[in-house]
């Protein structure tokens, strides 16, 4: 934990950071903010999207464009989670929880009874996931260790509130 108003400062120094990518780079940078947002969460999607839209408002983009650009920012980020997760498979966080699972208490009795929900309900977990807040960007590790069909799995993806966000 930051000492302080420490948090403050980070959170400011974030926003000026996020401020001069959009508008320095705009639609490249908010595709570039948000797939990275898909990769380290911390980095509020909300802060670039209602950037996106201001920015947008102004006149120095388009709606459209920002919504496109944000979008496939976070197909992009979810894509590379999806992809790391299949190509290791789920049998390393299987002997990572073996091995540390006591310390956070998982075991690997609650990994399968994920991977079983998982497996019966992947297309409802994805679109309805990505409507979360951190889960959207998780969601797509079970979908790769779960081999989910790719198409489908872009297609639910992509099928969020990127655009209501925006809009707000």
């Amino acid at each position: 934990m930051l000492a302080g108003g420490d948090e403050g400062a980070v959170l400011d120094q974030l926003t000026e950071w996020v401020i001069r990518i959009v508008e320095s780079l705009g639609y490249t940078g908010v595709a570039f903010l948000v797939f990275v947002e898909n990769i380290f969460p911390p980095i509020p999607s909300e802060l670039v999207l209602a950037l996106a839209g201001f920015v947008a408002s102004r006149g120095q983009a388009t709606l459209l464009g920002m919504i496109v650009a944000a979008t496939v920012g976070s197909v992009a980020g979810a894509w590379l989670l999806y992809g790391v997760a299949y190509a290791f498979g789920p049998e390393p966080l299987h002997a990572l929880v073996r091995r540390f699972g006591r310390w956070v208490r998982i075991t690997e009795h609650d990994l399968d009874t994920a991977e079983r929900w998982f497996a019966r309900w992947s297309t409802t977990a994805v679109l309805l996931c990505r409507f979360v807040p951190l889960v959207r960007s998780l969601i797509s590790i079970p979908a790769g260790f779960e081999r989910m069909n790719f198409v489908s799995f872009t297609v639910y993806t992509t099928i969020d509130r990127k655009s209501t966000r925006l809009n707000s």
